[in-house]
């Protein structure tokens, strides 16, 4: 019973593990398509291949366009792990010594071959991994859009407004205006 427990609680940790890679890769994924319609102006029903590309393309719209190329490099790389995560069975095995290998099949590989190709983590090897993709994730999470150039309608207010002179007003340390002085004569009524 003992040993049933304990590879169950090994399977249990694989799939938690699992879930929390995918959660990370929800958040890569979100960002992505956020700043994909930001620029695109418009929900895409595109990959998340496609949107990585409209991004790369359209990195001068970001304040650090160079570091859009680097973060745009490691999200493809996570991608392709994404990718054989989302569409692989998980298996546990223990190797010589009772430590966990969580194998992963990708379901879509219709290939026969002698030897499936598979993921194939450790203990370390997710750690690792999770490590990385937060790093990513903050890292996206910092990135910034610049502002939008201004329109011509707008430069041209603008414009307006620098050369008309400003009206100033009275400012709190002004001193309030003097009433009017007092007439010494009688008031003069015109009809």
């Amino acid at each position: 019973m003992s040993c049933n427990t304990d590879f169950a609680s090994i399977e249990a940790e694989g799939h938690l593990l699992r879930s929390r890679m995918l959660d990370l890769f929800v958040q890569i994924e979100d960002w992505v398509a956020r700043k994909a319609q930001t620029i695109g102006g418009k929900p895409s029903k595109a990959s998340l291949g496609q949107k990585l590309k409209v991004i790369r393309a359209s990195s001068d719209n970001f304040k650090h366009p160079k570091r859009i190329g680097e973060l745009a490099d490691r999200m493809e790389a996570a991608i392709g792990l994404r990718n054989e995560i989302v569409h692989s069975e998980l298996k546990t095995v223990l190797d010589k010594i009772g430590q966990p290998i969580w194998l992963f099949r990708n379901v879509g590989d219709t290939e026969e071959a002698l030897v499936p190709v598979q993921t194939v983590l450790t203990r370390s090897s997710f750690a690792e991994r999770l490590i990385l993709l937060r790093k990513l994730v903050k890292e996206l999470n910092d990135q910034q859009l610049r502002p939008p150039a201004p329109t011509a309608l707008a430069a041209s207010s603008a414009t307006a407004a620098a050369q008309k002179p400003a009206r100033r007003l009275p400012s709190a340390r002004s001193k309030p205006p003097s009433p009017p002085a007092a007439s010494t004569g009688p008031a003069i009524v015109q009809p």
